[in-house]
């Protein structure tokens, strides 16, 4: 069976049928915010499912939450990038993504708060990802990056953390039911879905 791909004017996405996703992105400005041309692997299931080869989805459908850092302070956030790590608090989202092995790799990481916004395709506008912000793709438009290649539950609205710190005790999250980009204290626990390098 050929690779399925989906294509946005930020980047097209292709299942590598391993557990993961290509994307090879476009170089422009998409929601507000510049992005290079870069290549990442986004992996098709979320924290607590596990791939499934035969069927191509992740099991079980709902996926389990973890706090991006169990203290709202700085002691998750590297001093440099500003983005999470496990540092002297403990981060289940790092951790995570840090112990994953998935289609032959384990270089996984919390994606940013852009990469992450890569994975929005607003019903009611496919040619621009939405702003940051409580706008999102608005109340009546629709969410996630195609379903096929993303496995998501049905009726589940899915809020993903991302590795981006907003200040000391706030960071970032993608709600994916209405493609808002919001912040909340690093102690709530979300869905996280890894990226890698290639």
């Amino acid at each position: 069976m050929l690779p399925k791909s989906v294509s946005y004017p930020w980047g097209t996405f292709t299942d590598n049928r391993d557990g993961t996703v290509l994307f090879v992105g476009n170089a422009g400005t998409f929601g507000g915010e510049v992005y290079p041309a870069t290549n990442l692997i986004f992996a098709k299931c979320s924290s607590g499912q596990t791939w499934q080869s035969g069927s191509n989805r992740c099991s079980p459908e709902i996926p389990s939450e973890l706090n991006f850092c169990n203290l709202n302070d700085d002691s998750c956030n590297d001093f440099t990038t500003t983005f999470v790590l496990n540092g002297t608090g403990n981060s289940q989202a790092y951790a995570y993504c840090d112990s994953l092995e998935l289609g032959g790799r384990n270089n996984w990481r919390v994606p940013t708060k852009n990469e992450l916004k890569l994975l929005i395709a607003c019903t009611n506008d496919k040619t621009n990802l939405p702003l940051d912000g409580a706008t999102g793709c608005g109340v009546t438009a629709f969410q996630h990056q195609n379903a096929d290649l993303f496995p998501n539950a049905p009726n589940f609205c899915s809020f993903y953390w991302s590795a981006s710190r907003r200040d000391i005790s706030l960071a970032y999250y993608v709600n994916f039911c209405l493609g808002t980009t919001l912040f909340q204290g690093k102690g709530a626990v979300e869905a996280i879905r890894c990226v890698s390098n290639p």
